[in-house]
C-alpha cells in the first residue's frame, strides 16, 4: 500500500510542473526552466551510468546463495559455482543496461518534447499529446513484463482446476450445514495422504466449508487452535478414526467428513465420514470457569464436548446461570448466511449452547428474540451462549462498528472530495473571467 503514495505523488508532481511550464509564455522564464531540466536529465544519466560501472550486481541474499551452494558440493564444484554466479552477474548487468538504455530514451524524448516548446516550435497541446503517448508506452512496457500473453488462457483451462473430483461429488448427496478437512494431496499421478495438505491447500476450501484450507491471514485464536490441538486430533483420527474421544476438537469444529486417497484406486480420493461430529450447535449439561487461556487450551487435550463447556473466568458475568439438564431441550440451525445465522431454541429450564462457529466480538452480535445479549468464548475458539428457559429464536449477526463508522466516512469525505474540486473549478473560472475583465478594460 505504501507504493501507492509515490506512484501519486511522482504523477500529481509531474502534472504540476507540466501546467506550470505550459502556461508559461516568457521566453526567459522558458529557458531558465529547460536549463533546470537538462541539469536535472544529465545528473539522472550519470547516477546511472556511474551505479552500472561501480555496482557489483550482488547482496546478502546471493552470498548466502553462494555460500550454500559451496557448502553442498564440499568444496568439489568451485568451478560450477564460479561460473554460475558470473553469469547470474553478467545477467543482472545486461538486464541494468537494457533498462538505462530505455530509460535514457524516455527521458530523451521528454527533454526534446520541452526544448521544442521553449523554443515555441509546437502547441500545448503537440506538448501534452507527446508525453502522454510516450509515459502510455512506458506503462504498458513495464506492465508487460508482468502481465504476458502466456499468463492469459481460456475459461476452460483456468476451471479444470476446479473440476470436481469424486470426493467433491460424494459430498453434494448432503445439502446440510458442515465442514470437511483434506488431507489428499494431488501430485499429477493421483493422491496421497498427506496432512501438510490439510492447511496448505485453498481448493476444498472453493467448495466445502473446511476446517483446514490455506490463508496467509488467519485469526490468531485459530492459529493457537490449530497449533495445539487440531494437528494433534488429525494423527488421533488417522490412528483410530472410530474412537470418539481421541480427537474431541475435530468434533466440535463439526468436522463431518475427511477426504483421503481412495485406497483401492489411489488416482482418485474418497470421503470418510465421522458419525461423532457434534453438529452446528449443541446444549451441554456442564460449564467449567478456568482461570486463563493456557487452562483453556490445556482442557481440550481431553473432554466430551456434548458434556461439558470450558470459559474462561473473565466471561463469568456472561453465564448468569448454570444449565439445568432438560432431556426434551433442543437448539437447531434454520439458516446460515454470511452475515446473519439463525437458530431455534426450545427448552423448560435454562440452558448453555456451544455453537460451533469462531469467537470474534469484533463483529459478530448475539440476539434472544430480537434482544442483544452478551455471549462468551468457549473451548478456547467457540461461542458459548447462556439461554433462558422458554422457546426463543437465537441470531447471529456480523455487524462491525468500525464498517459502519467506515462508511460514514467515507460517505462524508466523498461529498467533501466533490465540493473541493467543484469549489477549485469555481475558482478558476473566477480567476480567468478576472483576467479577462482586466484585459479588456487594459485595451
Amino acid at each position: 500500500m505504501a507504493l501507492v503514495i509515490p506512484q501519486l505523488s511522482m504523477a500529481l508532481l509531474a502534472s504540476i510542473f507540466l501546467n506550470e511550464f505550459a502556461a508559461n509564455t516568457d521566453k526567459e522564464k522558458l529557458k531558465k526552466i529547460l536549463r533546470n531540466c537538462l541539469y536535472i536529465t544529465g545528473g539522472t544519466v550519470a547516477v546511472l551510468a556511474l551505479f552500472y560501472f561501480f555496482s557489483d550486481f550482488t547482496n546478502e541474499s546471493t552470498n548466502e546463495l553462494r555460500k550454500n551452494v559451496n557448502e553442498a558440493l564440499q568444496g568439489k564444484g568451485g568451478d560450477f559455482a564460479r561460473s554460475y554466479f558470473a553469469a547470474l552477474k553478467a545477467d543482472r548487468q545486461a538486464f541494468y543496461l537494457s533498462d538505462m538504455w530505455r530509460t535514457i530514451g524516455f527521458l530523451f524524448v521528454g527533454i526534446a518534447a520541452i526544448f521544442m516548446y521553449a523554443k515555441q516550435w509546437i502547441k500545448p497541446w503537440v506538448l501534452y499529446t507527446a508525453l502522454i503517448v510516450f509515459s502510455t508506452i512506458d506503462l504498458f512496457g513495464v506492465a508487460r513484463r508482468y502481465l504476458k500473453e502466456e499468463n492469459f488462457v481460456e475459461p476452460a483451462d483456468l476451471e479444470t482446476a476446479y473440476n470436481d473430483t469424486r470426493a467433491d461429488m460424494q459430498l453434494k448427496s448432503d445439502t446440510s450445514f458442515y465442514r470437511i478437512i483434506n488431507l489428499a494431496a494431488f501430485n499429477g499421478n493421483g493422491y496421497s495422504a498427506d496432512f501438510g495438505t490439510a492447511f496448505n491447500d485453498a481448493i476444498a476450501s472453493y467448495k466445502h466449508n473446511n476446517i483446514g484450507g490455506y490463508s496467509p491471514a488467519k485469526l490468531g485464536l485459530y492459529q493457537d487452535l490449530i497449533e495445539n490441538q487440531i494437528y494433534k486430533n488429525l494423527q488421533a483420527w488417522a490412528s483410530s478414526p472410530m474412537t470418539r474421544d481421541s480427537f474431541p476438537v475435530l468434533n466440535m469444529l463439526n468436522m463431518r467428513y475427511v477426504i483421503v486417497p481412495d485406497r483401492t484406486d489411489p488416482k482418485n480420493n474418497t470421503v470418510l465420514p465421522n458419525p461423532f461430529a457434534m453438529g452446528n450447535c449443541w446444549l451441554v449439561k456442564e460449564v467449567k470457569f478456568v482461570k486463563n487461556a493456557d487452562e483453556e487450551m490445556r482442557s481440550l487435550d481431553s473432554f466430551n464436548p456434548a458434556q461439558v463447556a470450558f470459559v474462561d473466568e473473565k466471561f463469568k458475568a456472561s453465564v448468569p446461570f448454570s444449565p439445568v439438564y432438560d432431556s426434551s431441550a433442543y437448539i437447531k440451525l434454520i439458516e446460515n448466511k454470511n452475515d446473519e445465522i439463525k437458530y431455534e431454541f426450545n427448552a423448560a429450564s435454562n440452558q448453555f449452547a456451544v455453537f460451533s462457529e469462531v469467537y470474534y466480538p469484533l463483529g459478530w452480535k448475539a440476539y434472544i428474540d430480537g434482544k442483544e445479549t452478551p455471549y462468551c468464548k468457549t473451548n478456547y475458539a467457540l461461542r458459548g451462549l447462556a439461554i433462558p428457559a422458554g422457546k426463543h429464536s437465537i441470531e447471529f449477526v456480523f455487524d462491525p462498528a468500525s464498517v459502519r463508522v467506515g462508511e460514514k466516512v467515507a460517505r462524508y469525505a466523498n461529498i467533501l472530495s466533490v465540493l473541493v474540486v467543484f469549489f477549485c473549478l469555481f475558482m478558476a473560472w473566477r480567476s480567468r473571467n478576472k483576467k479577462a475583465t482586466e484585459n479588456t478594460k487594459a485595451v
